[in-house]
């Protein structure tokens, strides 16, 4: 009896490497090439880090999808402004399983729905206004200091994409309008939903479906 029982757990720790390996395998091609692609589009990004949901091969193998892809990275270029954390979640990663597999690299090939949080310091926000000038975040509100002045306002977000500091109360000469925080990089060119403010940092976030899919690695 015991010889038997030795060779059915030999049996099962056989069947689950056989199980866990591929698994294993799959994850880390997907993983790091999406990693590795959302760093080569911008290579001063830092902790760029990317997860794909356990189990992943069911749904890979049946539907050629993922359900869901969290990537996330710090001090991301935007062109315009940098933000200092940017976390995105896509859900109906559809990916072009022969070509992975050949290439050995991650291929999407369509996203159903991406949600983007990017949070922005005082320091970064400010790198757009006049020298001497920077902003300091409160809940809800935005002081603008200078070297002799200081005013409150707040953020309007004017669509697709526009970020504009409105003073409240009597407008002072030259300030009234600032140069607006804008996006040119898609999805967020034509996507920004929310705009909140905290102490220290302005964040602000994105939802669309059918995105484009220039920031995971595509064919």
């Amino acid at each position: 009896m015991i010889p038997m029982i030795r060779k059915l757990i030999g049996l099962a720790l056989v069947l689950l490497i056989v199980a866990v390996v591929p698994e294993a395998a799959a994850h880390f091609l997907f993983q790091s090439g999406i990693a590795a692609a959302v760093a080569k589009r911008d290579p001063g990004a830092q902790h760029v880090s990317a997860r794909v949901p356990v189990p992943m091969l069911p749904n890979l193998l049946t539907k050629a999808t993922l359900s869901k892809v969290n990537v996330s990275a710090r001090h991301v270029d935007l062109r315009t402004v940098t933000a200092d954390w940017v976390t995105a979640t896509a859900t109906g990663v559809h990916v072009n399983l022969p070509s992975s597999l050949i290439n050995k690299r991650a291929q999407i090939t369509h996203v159903d729905h991406i949600h983007l949080t990017l949070t922005f310091t005082e320091e970064e926000a400010s790198a757009r206004l006049p020298p001497g000038f920077k902003f300091v975040f409160g809940k809800d509100t935005v002081t603008l200091q200078g070297l002799a002045t200081s005013v409150t306002g707040t953020f309007r977000l004017e669509p697709p994409a526009r970020i504009v500091f409105t003073i409240v109360g009597s407008s002072v000469p030259g300030l009234t309008r600032l140069a607006p925080i804008s996006f040119s990089v898609p999805p967020l060119a034509a996507c920004v939903q929310s705009v909140a403010l905290n102490p220290h940092h302005l964040t602000v976030t994105c939802d669309e479906t059918n995105p484009s899919t220039d920031l995971l690695p595509h064919p």
